[in-house]
């Protein structure tokens, strides 16, 4: 998946949150929202340590 695919799927999320009120729908969105920032950060590390 590359970064810019990654970006859209994140603003996606974001505005998914933002749009909807039922608690249920958001507990999602920010559950996926996390998975997908912690992967993007283990990508980023794993990156910097291969680039040492």
């Amino acid at each position: 998946m590359s970064w810019l695919s990654r970006l859209a799927e994140r603003e996606m999320l974001k505005a998914r949150l933002a749009t909807h009120t039922d608690p249920a729908v958001r507990k999602s969105a920010m559950a996926e929202l996390a998975g997908l920032e912690m992967r993007q950060t283990i990508a980023e590390e794993s990156c910097r340590k291969f680039l040492r």
